[in-house]
């Protein structure tokens, strides 16, 4: 089960998506999407960031739940 999106490892993983080296093809492109998004200290641009990667690995959490493992042990 995923944590929730308030969660500050989601946080961790929008600021700094490539933290983690992921195993799945599949998280590898959502970080590079998050990547793309530069959060940065735009408040908007986090959330968006938080809600794609949460709505991934929700979405995704039997073909990525090695990386959702490695992200949230």
């Amino acid at each position: 089960m995923l944590p929730p999106k308030t969660d500050p490892r989601w946080k961790k993983i929008a600021m700094d998506p490539t933290a983690v080296a992921m195993t799945a093809l599949p998280s590898r492109m959502l970080m590079m999407r998050i990547k793309q998004i530069n959060p940065g200290n735009d408040p908007k641009k986090l959330e968006e960031a938080i809600g794609i990667a949460y709505e991934f690995f929700q979405k995704n959490q039997n073909i990525v739940a090695q990386d959702i493992k490695l992200l949230f042990g």
